[in-house]
């Protein structure tokens, strides 16, 4: 990168740092190898009354992010489960390795692997339970609408105040049938005498998303063409960013967006007028520009964006519509309940469509953009925004309204002060996370040892996803989910001389291939929000999460225990210990070892 920017500062144009494969491998950030060793105590009705962690994760030669990756490891040593007493010791070693980094999720497939396996294991071997009937009597629950219902906490102490739906995972993977039925078809399998077993397993998560002090900023401005346009600080990934954020402005305003993602600048001068202002220091709400990692988009850049179309609407389309309607007594209840597909339509009046809005405001010289800041810690921040004669109540701390996101923004003054979010938990200390989306696989595997062969054949997917905003999206999440958390625990695995040797392409470095994943009976099972939303009542109604990484971390551990399944659970060294999954590391029926 030192290289990159000198060229930059004599060539004639852009320079593009460019790997061969070899220097791919060195310097492409990886996951961290790890070393996670859990004891569990439990009664003999299977209430866990503790739990022992310690973890290792292998650093690189660089720091990068090896300090949040084994804090977030750490916070999710223990799972979703409700644990008494607990005690997590935690360490990132550095190594003469290449660099590792920020894989997706974060830390939490490595000790999420080490504990459900042992929890399946625990449960059948020690206890003699059905596995999930374990992990139910003990998931963590969040709180209710009731306040005297006291929710459980999460390992650092904090209230699971907004929902989680970590039980009704559990419940419907207990109640599908490819774990009813699994027990008879493994029975069947055996009988065909072509030497294949199979077996199920299950395995789940509670995956914090976003980063703790989440800061999102965005811009949305319509056009007399009838369309609007949007901007965002996040930048497409194959998240599905650009489609979530034009459906929310259309989900609002109910006309076509245009998404314009990786904006700095716009964004950069409107936080240094706010900070200008100084409002936002005083009540400690962050004006940092985030991340478009940690599963964000869903949750956090789609609420602010809603925020933003809102916003516009009171402060700009409505005044708009009374003046062409020449009706200044229709009321702003009477307007929105009217605005449908982008129009004002009062019975009896014509029909106001957004373009002649937009027209109407470029012909009077009136903004038709706003930009909007939200921070999220623990809640949303929240505060009133007047402007000729018109107030707002809005779930973010900063508006402007301009003619284009390039102008200089002068940020409307709150009415009022702000009203920063409660981001300091029970100890005092800011809440190091707050939301949880939880996850559940079930995995249908075949095993053959005499080719020493294991192969998934059924894979069920349980989400705590809340509404699909766009189902392809998601679905695409999932899948490549599946995918990754296949080659996880049955193929990849990155040797110390990575970059030397063989290990300088993808003909030696082993992926979940076509074939591994196009027979897969694959189905996906959407857990149910309630009405008050994820937030829960006294909140905005938001009604997505963040599930990109979820979708990863239960695989490999369903996979494995699986392979425990398949084996007959004749000893505990019937589930696998490490990644990727070889067969030769375990007891085999009939292969002599005891």
């Amino acid at each position: 990168m030192a290289l990159q920017t000198a060229l930059e500062l004599f060539a004639p144009g852009p320079v593009r740092l460019a790997y061969d494969r070899r220097e791919q491998f060195q310097g492409g950030l990886k996951r961290h190898a790890s070393a996670v060793r859990s004891w569990i105590r439990a009664e003999p009705d299977g209430r866990i009354r503790a739990m022992r962690s310690f973890v290792v994760l292998h650093g690189g030669v660089e720091a990068n992010l090896n300090g949040p990756v084994l804090g977030l490891a750490a916070l999710h040593a223990t799972g979703p489960y409700r644990v008494p007493r607990a005690s997590v010791h935690a360490i990132v070693l550095e190594r003469p390795i290449p660099a590792v980094g920020s894989m997706r999720g974060f830390g939490i497939p490595q000790v999420a692997f080490n504990l459900e396996t042992a929890i399946d294991r625990f449960a059948v071997r020690d206890l003699g339970m059905d596995p999930i009937d374990f992990r139910l009597a003990n998931v963590v629950r969040a709180g209710t609408a009731d306040p005297a219902d006291a929710p459980d906490t999460d390992l650092a102490g904090t209230p699971l105040r907004f929902h989680v739906a970590a039980a009704d995972v559990c419940a419907a993977a207990r109640e599908h049938p490819l774990w009813r039925e699994r027990d008879e078809v493994r029975d069947r399998v055996a009988r065909r005498g072509d030497g294949a077993l199979y077996g199920v397993g299950f395995a789940c998560c509670m995956e914090a998303y976003g980063t703790t002090q989440d800061s999102v900023y965005t811009a949305v401005r319509v056009g007399s063409d009838g369309r609007a346009v949007v901007w965002g600080q996040s930048v497409e990934m194959g998240q599905g960013s650009r489609g979530a954020l034009e459906q929310a402005v259309q989900d609002v305003l109910g006309v076509p967006a245009a998404a314009r993602l990786g904006e700095v600048g716009p964004f950069e001068r409107f936080a240094q007028r706010l900070k200008e202002a100084g409002s936002h220091d005083q009540v400690k709400i962050s004006l940092s520009h985030g991340a478009s990692s940690a599963s964000k988009t869903a949750f956090f850049h789609v609420h602010v964006v809603r925020e933003a179309c809102r916003a516009l609407l009171r402060l700009r389309l409505l005044p708009t519509a009374r003046a062409l309607l020449d009706e200044p007594a229709l009321t702003d209840d009477e307007l929105l309940a009217a605005w449908q597909d982008g129009a004002v339509r009062l019975p009896g009046r014509p029909v106001v469509p957004l373009a002649d809005l937009a027209r109407e405001l470029e012909r009077t010289g009136a903004p038709t953009c706003v930009m909007a800041h939200g921070f999220f810690c623990n809640g949303w921040s929240r505060a009133t925004f007047g402007t000729d004669g018109v107030t707002h109540e809005a779930s973010v701390d900063a508006l402007a309204l301009v003619r284009s996101p390039d102008d200089d923004p002068v940020p409307l003054p709150p009415v009022g002060p702000l009203r920063a979010p409660p981001a300091r938990g029970p100890g005092g200390d800011f809440v190091p996370r707050s939301l949880y989306a939880a996850a559940g696989h079930l995995i249908g595997v075949e095993v053959v040892p005499g080719r020493g062969t294991i192969r998934v054949v059924d894979a069920v997917t349980f989400l705590d996803a809340g509404d699909p905003l766009l189902p392809s999206a998601l679905e695409g999440q999932v899948e490549g989910g599946l995918a990754m958390g296949i080659s996880h625990s049955l193929h990849e695995e990155l040797p110390p001389e990575t970059g030397a040797g063989p290990y300088v392409n993808f003909d030696r470095y082993r992926l979940a291939r076509y074939a591994d994943l196009t027979g897969i009976r694959r189905r996906t099972v959407l857990m149910p929000l309630p009405a008050t939303g994820v937030l829960g009542a006294g909140g905005p109604n938001l009604r997505h999460k963040g599930v990109g990484e979820a979708t990863m971390t239960s695989v490999a551990p369903a996979v494995a225990n699986a392979v425990a399944h398949a084996l007959g659970h004749g000893d505990d060294r019937c589930w696998p210990s490490r990644t990727p999954i070889r067969l030769a590391d375990l007891v085999l029926p009939d292969d002599g070892r005891s």
